[in-house]
């Protein structure tokens, strides 16, 4: 009996888990995506844009964006309002 029930809920379990996928790992798809695109030219759309932010882009990438995010990242604008330059 014990063995029975324990067998029915876990069926149960299973049936009810969905399909196996990691679950966690889509984002980090996405993000390598966003860096694949980037490599190829620039982020296509927002959602890339924001994931290269969020992660970063790689080493050795040569695109204008990801120039840009480390420019921004490092705090190369910061002071670009503060001081006029004639």
């Amino acid at each position: 009996m014990n063995n029975a029930f324990l067998t029915t809920i876990a069926m149960g379990v299973l049936v009810f888990a969905g399909p196996a996928t990691a679950r966690g790992l889509g984002e980090a798809g996405e993000a390598e995506a966003a860096r694949m695109h980037a490599k190829a030219g620039g982020p296509l759309n927002y959602r890339d844009a924001e994931l290269l932010e969020r992660y970063g882009c790689r080493d050795k990438t040569d695109s204008d964006y990801c120039w840009y995010l480390y420019k921004k990242q490092s705090g190369a604008f910061r002071h670009a309002k503060k001081y006029r330059r004639y």
